[in-house]
């Protein structure tokens, strides 16, 4: 009797069905691959938008605790017997948000003669918070101010001014000769949505 001896080795469908096992084992990885790039940006993006929008809620806590009651010249250049001008939200021709003075600037040891006073303002614009600063407690115009922004990624900005109640403005048109017990401020943001804290700000009237 003849005994054929088998052929070592793989046959063309054997070899196809190893090639096409490799390629589903290859796709599989690299869709698994770029879902874990993917999700490792989301939530390094998401984490930095966490930060920014900490860090714009404590310099805005901070200058609020910080605020004094001095008068101030108002957006027009006008004399104000109030030492906050506030409004409920973004206006086309209004200036600013949110202004006022506050203290606590610092300064070098040696600055004995430099006021420790600091001019503030908040606006919104271009999807954009923005901080105006000046040394000068009364700039007498734009170019004693120093901006930056402060948080991006805004739907909207609003404030409310508390008193024995919740105000939409703190206005000149509605004089106030102190400053408001609470700000709450409101941030609608594209990543997380409505985000709002409220800040007591200090009961002095010592300038």
């Amino acid at each position: 009797m003849i005994y054929q001896k088998r052929q070592k080795g793989l046959t063309l469908l054997e070899l196809l069905v190893s090639l096409a096992i490799v390629a589903m084992i290859g796709l599989a990885t690299a869709y698994t691959l770029r879902n874990s790039i993917v999700s490792e940006a989301r939530i390094t993006e998401r984490a930095e938008g966490l930060q920014m929008l900490d860090y714009a809620l404590s310099v805005l806590r901070l200058d609020l605790e910080q605020a004094i009651a001095r008068p101030f010249k108002d957006e027009l250049g006008k004399g104000s017997s109030q030492p906050l001008i506030g409004y409920h939200d973004e206006v086309p021709g209004r200036a600013h948000l949110l202004s006022f003075v506050k203290t606590g600037r610092r300064t070098l040891p040696a600055s004995i003669h430099v006021s420790r006073l600091e001019h503030v303002s908040y606006y919104f614009s271009d999807n954009k918070l923005f901080r105006s600063s000046s040394t000068v407690p009364t700039p007498l115009d734009d170019s004693q101010n120093t901006k930056r922004v402060l948080l991006s990624g805004l739907k909207s900005v609003r404030f409310y001014y508390y008193d024995s109640g919740w105000n939409e403005e703190w206005s000149v048109y509605k004089v106030q000769a102190h400053l408001p017990k609470a700000v709450r401020v409101v941030l609608d943001t594209e990543m997380w949505g409505e985000v709002s804290q409220v800040i007591l700000l200090p009961e002095t009237s010592d300038a």
